[in-house]
Formats: structure tokens, C-alpha cells, sequence
């Protein structure tokens, strides 16, 4: 089932509500543009819708942080067009991915981090997003737990709710037909 964690939220002492917040607000949804990643912006979007909010669909380019590239070197290794031309290719297949009605409530943005987790909390941050939604496949070789490691490194940082979607959840509830053929095949 969906969950959502409230950062910093003592249940005890605690008890305003995450909901009123949510009203015209915006919602962050990071993508790496796969089928379970689509179907957690089509259960944005209609979140979004009931709330009167937006969507912001984030893309990180991740940096091999391994190679020594720092988030101020690499503007100068990457064509300058590149964030644009990402932007430019998420908004043409936006109407294909959510719809045309949805398509109106979303801003795709790519950007460029070396951790993904703390490229969307600054976006959080500097968007004054009010909900950030990932998807979660849980982790490969189940020790760990049912999260997988990007759904749990925002759920540490982020400093808005997260409402983290089960690929199960979404799989039974936002999919379309073609998506769940290719994630079987």
C-alpha cells in the first residue's frame, strides 16, 4: 500500500495535519523516464488534480561521482543544450505518458546532480514543493527492506512529506496494458 512519512512528524506531540498543506501545491515527482516512473506521475497528476496542485516531473542526470566530476565541473563537460533538449523530449512524450488533461497540471525539468536523493530535496527546496512522490521497487535482494535505496535516501532528507508507491500498487493501479507487457518481457 502507499505510504506516507512525514519528516520530523512526532505522532505524540504532533498532531497538525499533512493534508491542508497539499492544497494548490506542488508536487515533485522524480523520474529516471521508466514504466514504473510513468505510472508514478499519472498517480501524481491525479493527486495533484483533487488538491488543485501541479506537477513537477524532475529528471536528475546523475554524475559517476566515482570519476572526480563535481556539480560545478560539469556544465563545462555537457553541451550547453542538453537540460534543454531533455526538457524539450520529456514535454513531447508528457501527453503520451499521462494524457492531455494531466499534461496541463506538469512541468518536466531535467537537471544534474551527483546524488540523485540530494538533487531532489534542493529542487524540494528551491520549488517550495509541498509533496514529493517516488515510486519503489524495494531492494533487489529483499535484506534490507521493502524500500529501494533512492525511495529511502529521499524519505532521510527530504524535507516535505513523501508519499513512496509500490511498483505492486502502481502496477494495479495506474498501469496501462503496453507497460506492463514490457515489464514482463
Amino acid at each position: 500500500m502507499p505510504t506516507i512519512v512525514v519528516p520530523g512528524k512526532n505522532r505524540e506531540t504532533d498532531s497538525a495535519p499533512v493534508f491542508p498543506r497539499l492544497r494548490r501545491g506542488l508536487f515533485l515527482a522524480p523520474t529516471k523516464l521508466s514504466p514504473h516512473c510513468n505510472m508514478a506521475l499519472r498517480a501524481t497528476c491525479s493527486l495533484a488534480e483533487r488538491f488543485n496542485g501541479t506537477v513537477e516531473s524532475l529528471h536528475v542526470l546523475r554524475l559517476p561521482a566515482l570519476l572526480g566530476i563535481t556539480d560545478a565541473d560539469w556544465p563545462s563537460i555537457l553541451p550547453d543544450d542538453t537540460l534543454s533538449s531533455m526538457d524539450h523530449t520529456m514535454a513531447d512524450n508528457l501527453i503520451e505518458v499521462v494524457g492531455k488533461a494531466w499534461a496541463a497540471l506538469c512541468k518536466p525539468v531535467s537537471t544534474i546532480g551527483t546524488s540523485v536523493a540530494e538533487t531532489v530535496a534542493e529542487a524540494i527546496a528551491a520549488e517550495g514543493a509541498a509533496l514529493c512522490v517516488v515510486p519503489s521497487r524495494g531492494r533487489q535482494d529483499r535484506s534490507f527492506g521493502v524500500l529501494g535505496s533512492t525511495a529511502l535516501d529521499i524519505l532521510r532528507i527530504s524535507p516535505v512529506p513523501v508519499l513512496v508507491l509500490p511498483v505492486e500498487y502502481l502496477e494495479l493501479n495506474h498501469a496501462r496494458g503496453e507497460e506492463l507487457k514490457a515489464l514482463r518481457d
